[in-house]
């Protein structure tokens, strides 16, 4: 692949408004892109307008590029749509080798509107691997313009590295939130887990609802 290339598991390019919900990538997909200022997700390479809404990527997936100043993300590798929401990434590994590169769980680079109510999880703290000169991380987000709420990580990380460099605002997010008792033990804003409904209740369907 050439420069500029978008690619992601269900589209690389999506604007015009359009909304993608309820899609999945799981398994033992190979999402990829070589060459500089690629943009790829596990869900949309870029969405430029619209929204991203109940999607997920799980299992072993992959989603790896190679080339400089490279955005990529478990959900989505450049966001500059309207909202992002009740989304997650399980256990998928995001590489990516570039110099100047942005990588991030849920997304690379996010320039507008807002993400929330998502989160990524990661049983051994190993998929989410970085090569490169200047090659950013964020466990949640590598470099943020927008709003981030009500998002979380299980891993036991400082609370700093969830979104790599924030110019943006970032809400009731939290590291270490594994289980029912971290979750409930945490500050959500109402309604913000309510897409994820399992016996009534509102939980990541991650987290053992026992």
């Amino acid at each position: 692949m050439g420069k500029h290339a978008y690619v992601g598991g269900i589209c690389g390019f999506s604007g015009d408004d359009n909304n993608i919900t309820s899609c999945h990538v799981e398994g033992s997909s190979s999402i990829s892109g070589e060459g500089d200022y690629c943009i790829i997700g596990g869900i949309c390479g870029e969405n430029s307008s619209g929204s991203v809404t109940s999607c997920y990527v799980e299992g072993s997936s992959s989603i790896t590029g190679e080339g400089d100043y490279s955005y990529i993300g478990g959900i989505c590798g450049y966001w500059f749509g309207d909202n992002l929401s009740s989304c997650y990434v399980k256990d998928s590994m995001i590489s990516n080798t570039s110099d100047y590169g942005e990588t991030g769980g849920i997304c690379g680079k996010g320039d507008s509107g807002n993400i929330s109510a998502s989160y990524f999880y990661d049983s051994d703290n190993t998929h989410i691997s970085i090569d490169g000169n200047e090659c950013r991380k964020g466990y949640l987000v590598s470099l943020n313009n927008m709003t981030i709420s009500d998002c979380f990580t299980n891993l036991n990380v400082d609370e700093s590295t969830l979104v790599g460099y924030n110019f943006g605002t970032v809400e009731r997010c939290y590291p270490n939130v594994g289980d029912k008792d971290t979750f409930t033990g945490k500050s959500w804003s109402d309604g913000a887990w309510s897409a994820y409904t399992i016996n009534d209740t509102n939980w990541p369907p991650v987290l053992n609802q026992n």
